[in-house]
């Protein structure tokens, strides 16, 4: 059998409908001063997030320009919750008038007590151009000494974000990614989640000298040593959930590793899977004589060591994304590690 017809093959054998859970988060997470993580960036470089009252929150969003950034103005936001009766606010929404234009941001959680926004550009001006969409990610900043009043607190400095690297070089090994499930308590972390998208149509198995790997088109995403089956299984997984991200917890020695689906992480629940229950509310980040540890309850599930950033990230991201369930193939000690929600 061709490579090239594996991946149609894998995704005949799991036909369940797989629907990726949305990150989840409360009104007071929006609330602050925001900066875009990328100083590059040609459109939006600063969100406000105010109460306007009691129920309403107000969003003021700044533009690129020169000599002075482009003041949007402030819209009042709706808030999409998860349900009628939840207080979970999975999105952030306000509409702006450019004039020429409609503008249509949307703020959603992010890891790492970051926010990412999304922005819809909708030209009224007949003047021909295409509408189109832009995103990013905004992380917290002190208020500006004038003109800006940002929401009640003290709100940290961002810092910079790390700089990218090949993401074989953050992997690591990819085998071996620690030896206990993961949990998390929310904390904030300068940088933000370590994640290699692919395009799973161009994910196969295949056999190397060193044994079998799942590969993105030649690179390996995971390497499973002589475990064929676990390499086919956790092909099938992946198929299945039509996961297109994978990240990990640290560029270097990663001990967690999950998977995403179009930006999301999946709560269904598949056949014969092996999962163990973590309750997301429960997870703290805790200093021990050891070190740092991500922790639920009196049960360890990642050590750290003196890495106290990389701890906040791995329980920032568990609870952001509501992360429930960690699963294994091949037993807890195997390569192939993914999460689901709740």
């Amino acid at each position: 059998m061709s490579r090239i017809s594996r991946p149609v093959l894998v995704a005949a054998l799991l036909t369940v409908l797989i629907i990726p859970a949305p990150a989840f988060g409360e009104v007071s997470d929006f609330l602050g001063n925001w900066v875009n993580d990328d100083n590059a960036a040609s459109g939006i470089i600063r969100v406000v997030v105010t109460r306007a009252s009691e129920a309403r929150l107000s969003i003021q969003v700044f533009g690129r320009c020169r000599p002075t950034d482009c003041d949007w103005g402030m819209r009042p936001a709706h808030a999409y919750r998860g349900a009628p009766d939840s207080d979970d606010v999975l999105r952030l929404t306000a509409d702006f008038d450019a004039g020429f234009a409609q503008e249509h941001i949307t703020l959603r959680p992010a890891p790492g007590g970051a926010l990412y926004f999304d922005v819809l550009t909708d030209f009224t001006d007949n003047s021909g151009r295409k509408d189109y969409a832009t995103s990013g990610r905004i992380v917290p900043a002190a208020p500006p000494p004038v003109a800006l009043v940002a929401a009640p607190g003290t709100i940290p400095a961002a810092a910079p974000a790390r700089p990218s690297e090949s993401f074989v070089d953050r992997l690591g090994a990819a085998v071996g990614l620690g030896s206990t499930p993961a949990a998390p308590a929310k904390a904030a972390s300068a940088g933000g989640e370590n994640c290699h998208p692919y395009n799973p149509v161009n994910g196969f198995v295949t056999p190397s000298d060193n044994g079998w790997n799942f590969v993105d088109f030649g690179v390996p995403l995971v390497k499973f040593g002589s475990d064929k089956v676990a390499a086919y299984r956790s092909a099938q997984i992946i198929s299945a959930y039509h996961f297109d991200e994978q990240c990990v917890d640290t560029r270097h020695h990663p001990q967690m590793m999950y998977w995403k689906s179009g930006g999301m992480i999946p709560h269904d629940s598949l056949a014969g899977q092996d999962c163990v229950a973590v309750d997301p509310k429960a997870v703290q980040v805790v200093s021990t004589p050891d070190g740092w540890k991500v922790v639920e309850g009196n049960n360890t599930l990642f050590e750290y060591g003196d890495d106290q950033q990389s701890a906040q990230l791995t329980a920032s991201v568990i609870r952001t994304y509501r992360l429930s369930r960690q699963c294994f193939v091949g037993g807890h000690e195997g390569a192939m590690r993914y999460w689901l929600s709740q």
